[in-house]
């Protein structure tokens, strides 16, 4: 599990919660990439940054 604090904008938050992408309840500090966020995410970085570590 990847987990993030949110410490972002709430309403960007919100979208990707919308999407299915992250998940985190309304108490809890910090949210976390469901499995589809962690491949979207994996896709972006390589488009934009290049080849990472799947480590």
């Amino acid at each position: 599990m990847r987990r993030s604090w949110k410490g972002y904008d709430f309403d960007a938050l919100n979208q990707l919660s919308e999407q299915d992408l992250l998940r985190g309840g309304t108490r809890s500090k910090s949210v976390y990439l469901t499995e589809a966020g962690i491949e979207e995410a994996e896709k972006l970085v390589k488009k934009y940054i290049g080849q990472i570590d799947s480590n």
